[in-house]
């Protein structure tokens, strides 16, 4: 939720911010998706 909150915000600011915000998503949700399967995998 707040994710895509900020990213809205920056929207209106300039594109290269929403870039960036999305960059770092896309970062954050890998990093969450491999932290899962590490935890199936023990």
């Amino acid at each position: 939720m707040t994710f895509i909150f900020n990213s809205e915000i920056i929207w209106f600011n300039s594109d290269y911010l929403i870039a960036f915000q999305h960059i770092n998503l896309n970062l954050f949700c890998n990093y969450k998706f491999r932290a899962e399967l590490r935890n199936i995998d023990f």
